[in-house]
């Protein structure tokens, strides 16, 4: 007796099922959270990568690389995925990307902003075996232009800490 508390088979066994159900659920949770934390980390990666490489090609007056790029930790933006960055001059850009619906589906692209050029439009992003223009898919400069205004917009409502 362990203060005055019998314990009985069925209430042995009992709890020790519990005690593994409860082991089993946690470690479910653990194996979720680890996925889920290396997944966001990849993902963070790979989209700094695919930034820093357009960049390079399309504009690389502005010096940025891998290095000076971090994400925003929740974007504004549904759907969008934001990075922040330094040229080489010091001056902060951000860069956007976005998915825009062309003629044959939703391609994801990249957009640039900073506080002296606004925002433009640098690329489409993603396996094309030619880089062709936006047009060619599709994504009206209409279109891009809007996103544009948006992300103007959003620069003069809204305050990255």
């Amino acid at each position: 007796m362990c203060g005055g508390v019998a314990m009985t088979y069925n209430t042995n066994t009992s709890l020790s099922s519990y005690a593994g159900l409860s082991a089993f659920a946690l470690s479910v949770f653990c194996i979720l959270w680890g996925t889920a934390r290396t997944g966001s980390f990849l993902k963070e990666k790979a989209l700094i990568t695919c930034a820093a490489d357009i960049l390079a090609r399309q504009a690389p007056e502005l010096g940025v690389t891998s290095r000076t790029l971090r994400m925003v930790p929740s974007s504004p933006i549904p759907q969008a995925e934001v990075l922040r960055g330094k040229k080489n001059t010091g001056e902060e850009i951000f860069l956007y990307f976005f998915p825009l619906r062309g003629m044959y589906g939703s391609f994801p692209t990249l957009f640039l902003y900073d506080k002296k050029d606004g925002a433009r439009f640098c690329h489409l992003i993603g396996n094309h075996p030619t880089p062709r223009d936006a047009r060619f898919y599709g994504i009206s400069s209409a279109r891009i232009a809007l996103q544009c205004r948006k992300i103007e917009h959003l620069h003069q409502t809204v305050a990255y800490e």
